[in-house]
């Protein structure tokens, strides 16, 4: 019965093993892609002030 016990406990804790790596690797994945955004959005924004200062100052409207 010991051995029955101790089977069925590493069943069931696998599956809990299998479920923490797939919300790493989801959280990796999230965390990857808003970086990949704010990474964009920051170059674009520097972009954007460099374009500015580089030509006589006229008012963009913002698409």
């Amino acid at each position: 019965t010991t051995k029955r016990k101790k089977i069925n406990i590493e069943i069931r804790i696998e599956p809990k093993k299998r479920d923490i790596q797939l919300i790493k690797n989801k959280t990796v994945k999230v965390g990857k892609l808003l970086l990949n955004n704010i990474a964009k959005y920051f170059f674009y924004s520097i972009f954007a002030i460099f374009k500015r200062f580089s030509r006589p100052i006229i008012p963009i409207p913002p698409n």
